[in-house]
């Protein structure tokens, strides 16, 4: 019988395809709100009656998979500073370069006023302070004004999120809350039952995390599949779907990257384009709607965007993420 933790440590998983398939959600998702203001039209926010849509599923799948790998790192580092710098490197260098780019060549090039009053405006400077990784600013002085949302990068409000529970999950270490895992399944009930918005996107980190904890007593078997799945429909027929998911979709979306049954392993082969696609997307699809105006719908809004997204995304990936990411190797902790 195959485990979870059974093909964590090898080439067998796909965690790579299944974080694409989460950053195209998003992708698709942000392309209605975009396009027209809104995105109650968005087919699975239509499904489940308001509960979901692509968008929030996308950034779930992130957090699932984030909460196993990220633990899975913290209990093979040897030290804090180890582990530390390794999520760092993840995730500074390529907000770093996208929020410069942002900043400095995209915004000046569509702003609606003076580039005098452009670079003097406190918005400017205040988005600049999205490098610090836990302070997320989404204006920029005359930038998509005209666009029925006016942010130049609406996706980087969970990256402080998920900063936060990397230490979250770090001072629980330290705490040894590890060595005993009831503590774990405390703070993941206790997030389901909060509302905060830090707590809704952290109840998937943790979900992945308790996931991990139990990786050689979880098995990968198609009746836990399908009763997760069942799980999944039932909670949106009662509108539960928040409290539920995370626990029923964390089981599905591991028993996708996991299982050697799914033949995906090669997907990453080139590179893991994922967070380069999360981070570049939102600012072309405004761009595109600023040059297209009504004239696009969502679909068509994502179709000419994506091409020009995964361009970014690989040079974010060969010429930033990647090189960035060699520096923790250098390193024995």
């Amino acid at each position: 019988m195959e485990y979870l933790g059974d093909n964590l440590s090898s080439k067998k998983n796909n965690f790579d395809f299944m974080r694409m398939v989460a950053a195209m959600l998003v992708v698709i998702s942000h392309a209605f709100p975009i396009s027209l203001g809104d995105n109650s039209i968005e087919p699975l926010n239509i499904l489940t009656n308001n509960q979901l849509t692509f968008g929030t599923l996308g950034v779930n799948i992130f957090f699932i998979i984030s909460g196993f790998l990220v633990l899975h790192s913290f209990m093979n580092r040897k030290s804090v500073k180890g582990f530390l710098r390794a999520r760092f490197l993840r995730l500074f260098p390529g907000l770093f370069v996208v929020t410069l780019i942002v900043a400095f060549i995209m915004g000046p090039f569509v702003t609606t006023v003076p580039l005098s009053q452009y670079f003097r405006d406190s918005n400017f400077w205040h988005f600049l302070r999205n490098v610090s990784i836990f302070w997320i600013q989404n204006d920029l002085p005359g930038v998509f004004t005209t666009n029925p949302l006016p942010f130049p990068n609406g996706s980087l409000w969970t990256i402080p999120f998920e900063a936060k529970s990397y230490l979250v999950l770090l001072i629980a270490g330290i705490l040894g809350f590890y060595r005993r895992r009831y503590l774990i399944l405390a703070l993941f009930l206790f997030s389901i039952w909060s509302d905060e918005r830090f707590f809704t996107l952290f109840r998937y980190f943790a979900a992945g995390m308790i996931f991990y904890l139990y990786r050689q007593r979880i098995s990968l078997r198609i009746d836990l599949l399908v009763l997760s799945l069942i799980g999944i429909i039932v909670a949106n027929y009662f509108g539960l779907l928040n409290k539920m998911l995370p626990f029923f979709g964390a089981y599905v979306i591991l028993y996708i990257c996991l299982s050697s049954t799914i033949p995906l392993q090669k997907f990453g082969k080139y590179g893991d384009f994922s967070y380069g696609v999360y981070i570049y997307a939102f600012p072309i699809q405004q761009l595109v709607r600023l040059y297209h105006g009504e004239n696009l719908n969502p679909w068509s809004n994502s179709l000419l965007s994506i091409p020009l997204i995964l361009i970014c995304a690989v040079l974010s990936w060969k010429l930033v993420e990647h090189p960035c990411l060699q520096l923790k190797n250098r390193y024995k902790t």
